[in-house]
């Protein structure tokens, strides 16, 4: 097991987001726990990613070996606005990773992951004035 070395990652990121609170407490920490080192290419990524796991029933996700990179919301928008276009194709289980994308881009906990289709009138301005019932 390496080392907890990314020590300027050590915070939630999710603190700032809308609706971190008292109805969704959940902190980034709790998803992912930086580790060190970051993998130096793809295929130790991946072997990184597939190997790793769970260390108890409640705990961070923690990869073998090598980690990835954890970046903030100004990244991801940063390196997303490079392109033109982004086609993300796949099943339903990438539908959950563009949700995920989608929350971290809005930094909205509540409804970040939900697209504005899903939302009646009523619920389009509840969302936009931060209502959430």
């Amino acid at each position: 097991m390496g080392s907890l070395a990314r020590s300027d990652e050590l915070f939630n990121t999710f603190a700032g987001y809308k609706h971190f609170g008292e109805k969704c407490n959940i902190s980034s920490l709790d998803l992912h726990l930086p580790y060190a080192p970051i993998c130096p290419n793809r295929a130790a990524m991946l072997t990184a990613m597939s190997t790793g796991g769970r260390i108890g029933r409640d705990a961070p996700y923690t990869p073998r070996g090598c980690d990835m990179q954890w970046y903030t919301t100004e990244e991801v928008c940063e390196i997303l606005g490079r392109f033109s276009q982004v086609v993300l194709v796949g099943d339903s289980m990438l539908r959950h990773v563009i949700g995920a994308l989608n929350v971290i881009m809005r930094e909205n906990l509540g409804s970040g992951g939900v697209t504005d289709w899903n939302f009646d009138a009523r619920e389009r301005q509840e969302k936009a004035s931060g209502e959430v019932r």
